[in-house]
Parts: structure tokens; sequence; C-alpha cells
């Protein structure tokens, strides 16, 4: 590459313990992952599409989609315990330093396009942001939250007098929901996170904050695409 381009990187691994064949496992109707496939394709945001996987079944469904790129991953970087940015070293290792990464993980089906919008021009104010990811609201405040301590005893997470005020006079938390991550291949590599003390955000509303872990998850998911459909 010798200009700069915006990629769509969706990274998926065949494997999955808690959903057997979760990114191909059908949710209204399609593959799990043709879902972030589909909307990078009809965003028209990105230059290139790469799903990055070590599963052949992945593969099959991507391939039926004209101009997407198959990054086949090494099996030593395709463990349960891989860290995703050593899942795509190798393909980013092949990128122009400028170039923009939008990570799509296949786990988060609902998306709309004015966020990922949202997101990339708070990365071109490049004097403030080095990275931008998805948030939304922590719906339980880490200062009403404990452990069990010895003997089974709760012990608050915060202060005690923390935990004792108003939930309105408590600041506002958000999390990481992994709809998208965005990034210059450049930082990416220089930091080895997409997360760094320059992170912008772009907050999302619940439905497009579903992270499909459980497959009470894909219940979820699947009724809010069939909504969307209609």
């Amino acid at each position: 590459m010798t200009s700069k381009n915006i990629i769509a990187i969706i990274p998926a691994r065949s494997g999955s313990k808690r959903i057997p064949g979760k990114n191909v496992k059908l949710i209204a109707g399609k593959p799990l992952i043709a879902w972030s496939i589909e909307f990078a394709q009809g965003s028209n945001l990105f230059n290139k599409i790469v799903v990055s996987t070590d599963g052949e079944e992945i593969i099959n469904v991507a391939n039926q989609y004209e101009n997407v790129e198959i990054h086949n991953r090494d099996e030593s970087i395709s463990k349960d315990d891989t860290p995703t940015i050593d899942s795509i070293l190798p393909f980013l290792r092949e990128c122009n330093p400028e170039d923009i990464v939008v990570l799509l993980q296949p786990t988060s089906p609902v998306r709309n396009k004015k966020d990922i919008e949202e997101g990339l021009k708070l990365l071109s104010l490049s004097d403030k942001f080095e990275s931008v990811v998805s948030v939304s609201k922590v719906e339980t405040s880490p200062f009403h939250t404990f452990l069990l301590g010895k003997d089974n005893y709760l012990s608050p997470v915060c202060d005690m007098k923390d935990v004792m005020k108003r939930s309105q006079d408590h600041p506002k938390f958000f999390q990481l929901n992994g709809s998208f991550y965005i990034i210059s291949v450049g930082s990416l590599l220089s930091n080895m996170s997409f997360l760094n003390d320059r992170t912008g955000q772009v907050v999302l509303g619940k439905d497009l904050s579903i992270d499909i872990d459980e497959i009470e998850d894909f219940d979820r998911a699947e009724k809010v695409l069939m909504s969307r459909d209609n």
C-alpha cells in the first residue's frame, strides 16, 4: 500500500468453548460473521475489508462476498487466550503505518454507520485522539459492587463511604462494548494496544452494545436484528 486506506478487519477464530461454531452460527437467517461483513460492505466507508481467521467454515462464508480479503491466521495465534492484537499482527505488518484500521468484532452484529463515521471523524483530530473505541454506559455502578471476602462477608470494591452515596452523586462509568476499535496501523504497532491515554470514545445505546458471549446474547441480538430488517 502506498497511500492511506481505511481498512475494516474482522477477526474470527474458529474455536469457541461456550458456543461451538459461534461465528458461523445462524442468527436472523445468516451466519453471525455475515452481519459484520455486510455492514462493512454496505457502509462504503472502507477501502478494504479483511477477514482474519483460521477456520474453513468462516472462509467459506467470507468467500461468498465480493471484495473481501481472507487473511489466513496460523493456529499458533488462534488459541483461546490469544490477544486480538496478536492474531492480526501478521496482516498489520503488511500495511502502511498511516492506514487506519477499524476492527469489527463479529460478535457485535448490530451497528450503525453513523457511529463509525463519528469515530473516524474524532480520529481525524490527530492532535487530540490517537484511537477511538465504542463504549456503553455501565448499568451497575462499581460503587455498588462487592467481592465475597473472608468467611463470605461482603467486601465492597470501593470505599464504603462511596458505596453509601446516592446513585446520582456517583460519576458516570463506561465499558468497552466491542463493537468497533479505530486506530492507525502505526499507533497500533507502536503501542500494541487499541487503548492509550489519548483514546476517544463513541457512546452507543443498549441495543447497539450487544456482545455475544452467551446463548442468551444470541437471542437478544436476533430480536434486534429482525426488528431492524422489518
